[in-house]
């Protein structure tokens, strides 16, 4: 998984998935829609030829349509937050980000029930990271993913899940150490 966090109009963001996905072999890239992704999926959807696309019911036409992009709402954030956790917890997720170790500590359920970050924390690397764990599962590959950005999840999604993603960390930790990789195109931001 490639992440990164930046501010950028949403062509220039569209451009950079487009190189990192084609420098990953034509990678599956899953933009969320909720907002500033409808601007960056409109872009790549006609540059790009492998986007990662959701069936939704079309009232008007009275049947499933694909829709480009990922749309987060009350339905899939709680699939997507304990698929997270399951991942995290049996393994498949390796976490090698502190920035998402973070994240995964500070995000909490609120009084009304609802998964949300603890005043002042962030949940964006968490959310990129559930958003790519759906498109990854979507894609009928389950395998093990190695997560190379940063933040976090919370102690609310289950007790110790941070504890257990925290030890994978430093595992990955010491393995990337030894595991130094440099892509040839796009340098050390990589």
């Amino acid at each position: 998984v490639y992440s990164v966090r930046v501010k950028e109009d949403a062509d220039r963001f569209a451009d950079r998935i487009e190189k990192v996905a084609g420098a990953y072999r034509m990678a599956l890239p899953g933009v969320e829609v909720n907002a500033y992704g409808l601007a960056v999926v409109d872009r790549l959807r006609h540059r790009y030829p492998r986007l990662y696309f959701r069936k939704s019911y079309d009232s008007a036409r009275n049947a499933h349509v694909n829709k480009f992009g990922f749309r987060t709402d009350k339905s899939t954030k709680p699939v997507m937050i304990a698929e997270l956790n399951e991942a995290v917890r049996d393994g498949r997720l390796v976490v090698k980000s502190q920035n998402l170790l973070t994240e995964m500590s500070t995000y909490v359920y609120n009084e009304d029930g609802e998964m949300v970050p603890s005043q002042g924390a962030r949940s964006d690397e968490l959310m990129a990271t559930a958003i790519a764990l759906q498109v990854a599962n979507s894609a009928g590959r389950p395998r093990r993913v190695k997560l190379e950005h940063s933040d976090g999840l919370r102690p609310g999604l289950e007790r110790g899940l941070a504890d257990v993603a925290r030890a994978r960390y430093e595992d990955a930790v010491s393995w990337e150490k030894s595991n130094r990789f440099v892509h040839p195109e796009l340098g050390s931001e990589f």
